[in-house]
């Protein structure tokens, strides 16, 4: 392995394995993070596709992005 890669490749893993980690809790049965997990739910992204809050601005960012390349 060259030189610097083992590097890239450390600052890589030390960036992606905390999501990876809440990547997977998110599918955790418990409100709280415990190991091990107690079961496989999906229900927080049921409560996440229902909320309000989170989707109706959604729909503003979006209806904003066309105009955007012509600035």
């Amino acid at each position: 392995m060259p030189p610097g890669v083992s590097g890239i490749a450390g600052i890589l893993a030390f960036l992606y394995i905390p999501i990876a980690v809440l990547v997977a809790y998110s599918f955790n049965d418990s409100r709280s993070l415990s190991w091990p997990m107690t079961g496989f739910t999906l229900d927080w992204y049921v409560k996440l596709s229902q909320n309000e809050q989170l989707i109706t601005p959604r729909h503003g960012t979006r209806s904003m992005s066309p105009p955007a390349p012509r600035l």
